[in-house]
């Protein structure tokens, strides 16, 4: 089935409708009933379409955020699920109603569906992911990443909670023709708004993606870099998982060319280390146009 960016739709008044909607407050079970009211119209307004774009990652968000703060609950089962149901939700909106309650009877299913479906969403806006996250910049990197790894499955880290709607974008584009073992997951590491200090991967976590990464290109996608630090510091933190696997960087914005600079300073470094181990690591990196 061809995927089709939801993204789309939103281009004739894509700034205001970022303005208008992408600060939100409410809960998991605020954000489900209002996919499943989005499901019952005959026809999406442009304002049901930027919900629908920004939904889905909320409910993410959501999921990941309690894994995080409850790590006692063993959420990452959840974590995948919820994962599962927003890809499913941009590839094939037509079937949102169907996705939604299929996740809500998941949700039935575990131990934590009262507190999941209470646990508090907030977003606020931010002008910088919104105008990273618009389609043409997602489909360079889509299409720079099919180049990158010869249409070969991924594994597609996307460094939540900014970049998780552009991340999905990116790789349903990026994979809807490859073979069907490819992997998006969202790991967060939000040093601006939850002062995270490295990215928030669980024991569990680590040897799925492990698992995950045999015989796959690793990517990590933030979908805009700035200093260039956050971006730094995730390839080191996923380098010693991935026992120095290559790791391509991905980014739908690179603002001042960061990524550049960065890939420079760790070519002199795998430079100056003489060990078979260390100069096997290589770093690439993959940057589409500025946003307009």
């Amino acid at each position: 089935m061809a995927y089709h960016s939801p993204f789309e739709p939103l281009q004739s008044a894509y700034r205001l409708l970022g303005i208008e909607r992408m600060q939100y407050s409410g809960s998991l079970e605020n954000t489900l009933f209002q996919l499943e009211s989005i499901a019952s119209a005959k026809e999406w307004t442009t304002t049901d379409y930027a919900d629908f774009v920004l939904h889905p990652p909320r409910v993410i968000r959501a999921v990941v955020n309690q894994k995080i703060q409850f790590p006692e609950h063993q959420l990452e089962d959840a974590v995948q699920k919820a994962i599962a149901y927003a890809l499913r939700a941009y590839q094939e909106p037509q079937k949102l109603r169907a996705a939604t309650q299929a996740f809500r009877e998941y949700l039935q299913t575990t131990t934590h569906e009262k507190m999941l479906l209470s646990t508090s969403i907030s977003q606020r806006h931010d002008s910088t992911t919104w105008d990273a996250s618009a389609p043409h910049l997602s489909q360079a990197s889509a299409l720079r990443l099919a180049q990158e790894t010869k249409k070969a499955d991924v594994l597609f880290i996307a460094l939540g909670h900014g970049s998780v709607a552009a991340g999905m974008d990116v790789y349903l584009q990026a994979t809807q023709r490859r073979k069907r073992n490819s992997l998006f997951y969202v790991v967060r590491f939000s040093t601006d708004k939850h002062s995270d200090i490295s990215p928030h991967v669980s024991v569990r976590e680590a040897d799925f993606l492990r698992k995950e990464a045999e015989r796959k290109p690793i990517v990590l996608f933030d979908e805009d870099v700035s200093s260039g630090e956050t971006m730094g510091e995730a390839y080191e933190f996923f380098s010693d998982i991935f026992d120095e696997k290559d790791l391509i960087l991905l980014t739908n914005y690179d603002i001042s060319g960061e990524l550049e600079k960065l890939k420079k300073k760790i070519k002199r470094r795998l430079e100056r280390v003489n060990t078979p181990q260390s100069c096997s690591s290589t770093y690439a990196t993959i940057s589409a146009d500025s946003p307009r």
